[in-house]
């Protein structure tokens, strides 16, 4: 688990991005992480929690502020790294 901060000065943009090395998220689940009310599979809620509206929340705060957040993920069990990104 890992926070880095990256200033993009010539992007004119500020890159912060969290990861870990947990369950991983598959391909289409991660189409489905930023959309309000929904949750990913429910034997992955039972047994994790945290997947549900947190992301959308975050992912419309950050829109206010102009910015957006991406998400990167190999695949199930392989961890999952969150960028949101905000201009200067």
């Amino acid at each position: 688990m890992g926070l880095e901060y990256v200033a993009d000065p010539e992007g004119g943009a500020v890159h912060f991005t969290v990861w870990d090395s947990g369950i991983g998220i598959s391909r289409e689940d991660q189409q489905k992480l930023f959309q309000p009310f929904t949750q990913l599979d429910a034997g992955l809620d039972r047994e994790f929690s945290g997947t549900g509206l947190g992301l959308a929340l975050v992912s419309r705060m950050t829109e206010l502020h102009g910015g957006s957040v991406s998400v990167e993920s190999p695949g199930v069990g392989e961890g999952t790294r969150f960028t949101a990104t905000f201009p200067r």
